[in-house]
Formats: C-alpha cells, structure tokens, sequence
C-alpha cells in the first residue's frame, strides 16, 4: 500500500484497505492518513465476503500481497476473490511458489502455514502452490488469463516468489428476477413465490459435505448491502459539484 498510494490519482479512486483485525487497520489509518480515497475493513479471506458486507463484482483490482497461502483451501479462497472482481477485473497476486531455505527461516514460525486442507497441498506438506499449479487453480475457478509479470529478480529467486496477474471472467452471467416471478407464478401457488432471489456460484457444504444451511442464511441476512455502508463525503472539488446537481434533483 505505501508503495502504491502515492502513484494512485485521487480523483477516480477508491481504495479498500482490509486486513484480520483492527489493531492493524487503525496502524493503516495512522501511517495513510494523507490519503482520503482509502476505506477501511477486516477481510478474512477463508470467509465468504458476501456475509462480510464485501458485495460481489464489485472491485476493478484486488491487490494479495504474500497472504493467499494462509487459506485453509485455496480453491476455495480464489472463487472468494474472483467473486468480488467486476467484469474483467484483474488479481494481482504476490506469492511464494516453492520451499526455499531463505523463505521457510523467516516464515515457517509463523501461524497459518499448516492450516492448510486442500489435497495438493497436503500432500506436498507445503502452504505453497508452484506456478503452474497457481494458473491451474486460477483457471478453474474463474480466471480468464492468468501471466507472470516481469523477469524473475534475485531476491524473487532467492525466495521463490512470483508476481502474477489474472484477468477474471470479462463476462458475468445475470438473471431476471421479474421474468423467473412471472414463470413461477404458472408453477407456484402466491404465497410460495419467493420475495427476492440471491445467485449462489456454489453452494455453501459443511465439512460432512451436506449444505451448509446456516451459511445461506447469514447470506439472507446480508443481502442489503447498501444499509451496511456508511455515507462517505465527497474528497474533492468535482465529486462536490456532482453531489450539488443530485442534490438540487432530488
């Protein structure tokens, strides 16, 4: 983030700073006050972000930095992120791809790195994925494209990591709520016509692999995301002048 807010224009950004606590979100707020484009929220990237107020195709970048090897199963952990990218959105991922001595020195102490439930992973008994299983993942849950940027540096091979961009799905299919009422209402008694109607890519299984009941319903209760956010002022001169013209409409 320090390297990449300075370089940001202000005037068409909004940057979402997340992390797993706020004992690191408030260090943020400190360090990047300058910065007025930034909002703030905890992430946990081995939860649905639908139930965490994160509303889906809804960012144009999503920047992990060294964190996707902390999730418990990485299949699942990307549909989370592909599930947040708008429409050719693009993933910008900073990660280790093989053991390296440097890299388990420094890292290996740390909690997390053998939390991990996914096969592959398992059975090499490493949180990290090489890179062509990461385009492998990548591809199957979503991304279009999926390149790695850049030649490899010294340090990048001295702690075998990779920098990667993945392009997500450039089109996200969508449904009419008033066309599947209007086609119900010929199979369906009134009152079993359901109120509202919520796309689920996959649905949620518990460890047994049944469904997972009470995960759909904190989607439920989720579904206004709209209540959830807080009024944000304009941050300059022409957000100003736009918020007047609706104003004087409204």
């Amino acid at each position: 983030s320090a390297s990449i807010l300075p370089v940001l224009n202000p005037d068409n950004t909004v940057y979402h700073y997340t992390d797993i606590s706020n004992f690191f979100t408030n260090e943020a707020k400190v360090k990047f006050k300058e910065f007025a484009f930034i909002e703030y929220g905890i992430l946990d990237i081995n939860q649905d972000p639908f139930i965490q107020g994160y509303a889906p195709d809804s960012f144009d970048v999503i920047l992990a930095n060294g964190v996707l090897h902390n999730a418990y199963n990485m299949e699942s952990t990307v549909q989370h992120i592909h599930s947040l990218l708008a429409p050719g959105g693009y993933a910008l991922i900073f990660e280790p791809v093989k053991d390296t001595n440097q890299l388990m020195i420094t890292m290996s102490f740390l909690a997390g790195l053998s939390n991990f439930e996914d096969d592959y992973r398992i059975k090499k008994n490493s949180p990290f994925l090489h890179k062509e299983k990461w385009r492998e993942v990548l591809h199957d849950n979503g991304f279009e494209r999926v390149e790695y940027v850049g030649a490899p540096s010294e340090s990048f091979e001295i702690f075998g990591v990779e920098l990667m961009i993945a392009q997500g799905a450039t089109i996200k299919k969508r449904f009419n709520p008033d066309a599947i009422t209007a086609h119900l209402r010929k199979k369906l008694p009134e009152y079993m016509i359901p109120s509202l109607y919520m796309p689920v890519k996959v649905f949620p299984l518990t460890t047994t692999g049944k469904l997972d009941r009470n995960a759909l319903l904190q989607r439920l209760g989720d579904l206004n995301l709209d209540r959830k956010q807080k009024y944000a002022a304009p941050r300059n001169d022409l957000e100003k002048q736009v918020a007047a013209i609706w104003e004087n409409l409204l």
